[in-house]
């Protein structure tokens, strides 16, 4: 084994170890002992494995961190969109941006477990994305990118011309943790607020 790879191995292992991976769960796709000769093509097969696994337990690393540093309030009340807007800023945070698969359901597992229910019994709450700036293209509050979305089927519509904001639906039988947009200065639903 050459210096280079001994070094990016124990680099890689220092790496993980210092993002709270234990040691023992990570599983090394060989061994060898002092003075024992291993052959240049296994070594390369070997270290390519063991830099595949040290990607994937990185790019886990990185979501569970993420997710982990985000914290979620539930907004009680029934309010328009730009009141829950004004809601979560006035608490210090911004209404909730959902960026991969992991955080939607996340999110949609706060809604479900929640006592909120619409008037027309179902869980809605808003998110935090909107199209007011351009018809058809929706932002997010926060202005981070648009990387992820979850639309029901058909959504969005822009029903009327007047549906401009986007909410969760919460109910197991409808589509549970997809979009819709809805009617921002009418609709009155709870909301979710994201504090990084």
């Amino acid at each position: 084994m050459g210096k280079s790879q001994s070094i990016l191995i124990l680099a890689a292992v220092v790496a993980l170890a210092s993002s709270g991976v234990q040691a023992e769960s990570i599983e090394m796709p060989f061994s060898f002992s002092a003075g024992e000769t291993i052959y240049s093509s296994e070594v390369n097969a070997n270290f390519d494995t063991l830099v595949e696994t040290v990607n994937s337990q990185a790019e886990t690393i990185d979501l569970l961190t993420e997710l982990a540093t985000h914290a979620y309030s539930l907004g009680e009340e029934a309010v328009t969109y730009d009141a829950a807007v004004s809601a979560c800023s006035d608490r210090g945070g911004h209404l909730v941006t959902i960026s991969s698969e992991e955080e939607n359901e996340k999110v949609m597992n706060l809604v479900q477990s929640s006592n909120i229910v619409h008037t027309n019994g179902h869980r809605y709450t808003w998110i935090g994305l909107d199209d007011y700036e351009v018809e058809g293209d929706f932002a997010w509050v926060t202005g981070d990118e648009v990387t992820y979305t979850n639309w029901y089927d058909g959504e969005p519509n822009d029903n009327g011309g007047e549906e401009d904001c986007a909410l969760m639906i919460g109910d197991s039988g409808s589509g549970p943790g997809t979009w819709n947009d809805g009617t921002c200065s009418t609709s009155e639903l709870n909301y979710i607020c994201e504090f990084d």
